[in-house]
C-alpha cells in the first residue's frame, strides 16, 4: 500500500480474507485499498465487515468515516468518527476529521440548495397546477401573445398573467 500499488494490495488482502475471513485487519486494510481506488462503497462494506468481527476496532470506524466523507455523507461520517474517538479518544486524526466533518455539515446546511429542475417537475402539485393553467383558454391566448413577442408592458395579457 505504501508504494501506491493499490490493485496489488487489494488482491493480496482479498486472498488473505479467503484464507482467514475472521480477521478484521484484513477487511480494514482492503477497505483502505478500495478507498485509494475511489471505490468508497466497497470500502464501506469492508469496514462494516471488519466491525462485525471486532466492534472495538477504531481504525475501521475511522476508515468508515473517510469513505462516507468521500461520498459526501457527512452525517454518517460524523457518527463514524465519534465512535472511533469513543474507542481511541487521544487519536488526533479522528479529532481533526470529526472537526472537518462538522464544518462541512455546517457549511452544507448554510448553503442554498441547488436548483434541480427534475425534482421540480416531479412535484405532483406543481404539475397539476401547470396542467390546469395550460388548459385555461385565456392562459393559452396570453401565452401565445407572449411567445409571439406582441406583449407591451401595459397590455392586458401581462396584467392577466400577474393576476393568475
Amino acid at each position: 500500500m505504501k508504494t501506491g500499488k493499490y490493485l496489488e494490495a487489494l488482491d493480496c488482502y482479498t486472498k488473505a480474507i479467503k484464507l482467514d475471513g475472521k480477521n478484521a485487519v484484513f477487511y480494514c486494510n482492503r477497505a483502505a485499498s478500495f478507498s485509494k481506488l475511489n471505490n468508497h462503497q466497497a470500502a464501506i462494506e469492508d469496514c462494516k465487515n471488519a466491525l462485525k468481527i471486532d466492534s472495538t476496532y477504531s481504525k475501521a470506524y475511522g476508515r468508515l468515516g473517510l469513505a462516507y466523507t468521500s461520498l459526501k455523507d457527512h452525517i454518517k461520517a460524523k457518527e463514524s468518527y465519534i465512535k472511533a474517538l469513543e474507542l481511541e479518544p487521544d487519536n488526533e486524526s479522528y479529532k481533526n476529521n470529526l472537526l472537518l466533518t462538522e464544518e462541512m455539515l455546517t457549511n452544507t446546511s448554510n448553503a442554498s440548495p441547488n436548483f434541480d429542475i427534475g425534482t421540480l417537475l416531479a412535484n405532483p402539485a406543481l404539475m397539476t397546477m401547470a396542467t390546469q393553467m395550460l388548459s385555461d383558454p385565456g392562459m393559452q391566448n396570453m401565452m401565445s401573445t407572449i411567445m409571439s413577442g406582441n406583449v407591451n408592458p401595459g397590455s392586458q395579457g401581462m396584467d392577466a398573467l400577474l393576476q393568475a
